[in-house]
């Protein structure tokens, strides 16, 4: 090759280079852009692929391009996290509420039995140690799932007919996770950023839950609480919010 045909060659790449860089049109990459991370807001990660690569053909900017490209990473990594999360979620439920509604069947009869380290209202006051007229309380623990155990509340003179059982769940439920039921009254109460979530109030008939009621609020980390019929008489607080 002579040098005339060498300064040719050397042009024409700059003429191809100068014309694809005139092909990008910066209107264009900004609605790519724009389009994309709206796609990421609405979870729509292949959405946001598609609006990714047609940026890459109308951009120039490079660091702009990688920038939208961690968000994209970024997003599909939480999506993939969130939804591990959720499972393990709906996993450790089911195996909460079985071992919950085992507990409380099996343990209806002596619920003081039921539990460890049981502390009573008064401590080592005689008084209340002779007439017995005080709340009680003990804990299960699970095994498994760390921070969460099986909660006992009960009324020392006649446990069996006063005694409240508790568990946490990671997510909502209603009265029909514990089997059959009569709803006998729902409330809308306040949730976080002004919305609210129903709570219920039923009556159980299933199996060795059968007679006993429970309140069940319809949201994330809420008390799943059981409890005799008679309990509610020695509790104030759980009657007011029963009314």
């Amino acid at each position: 090759m002579n040098v005339a045909q060498g300064s040719g060659t050397l042009a024409l790449a700059a003429f191809l280079s100068v014309a694809a860089c005139q092909n990008k049109d910066a209107a264009k990459c900004s609605e790519a852009q724009q389009t994309a991370r709206q796609a990421l807001t609405s979870k729509d990660v292949d959405l946001a692929m598609k609006w990714r690569e047609y940026a890459y053909k109308q951009c120039d900017d490079t660091a702009q391009l990688a920038q939208l490209d961690k968000e994209v990473v970024d997003k599909r990594a939480a999506l993939e996290a969130a939804t591990r999360d959720q499972a393990q979620k709906k996993s450790q439920q089911q195996q909460l509420l079985t071992l919950f509604k085992d507990w409380v069947g099996q343990s209806r009869v002596n619920p003081e039995r039921s539990v460890t380290n049981v502390a009573c209202e008064g401590a080592d006051d005689p008084k209340l140690k002779i007439s017995k007229e005080r709340f009680c309380s003990g804990a299960r623990a699970v095994t498994g799932i760390e921070g969460t155990s099986l909660q006992l509340r009960f009324w020392e003179k006649t446990p069996a007919d006063a005694a409240l059982y508790t568990v946490r769940l990671p997510l909502p439920a209603t009265c029909a996770d514990l089997g059959g039921h009569r709803v006998i009254k729902t409330t809308d109460i306040a949730a976080t950023q002004g919305r609210t979530v129903k709570r219920y109030y039923c009556e159980l008939s299933d199996g060795s839950l059968s007679g006993l009621q429970a309140l069940v609020t319809e949201a994330n980390s809420a008390d799943l609480r059981v409890f005799s019929v008679k309990y509610p008489d020695q509790d104030p607080a759980l009657r007011f919010q029963l009314k």
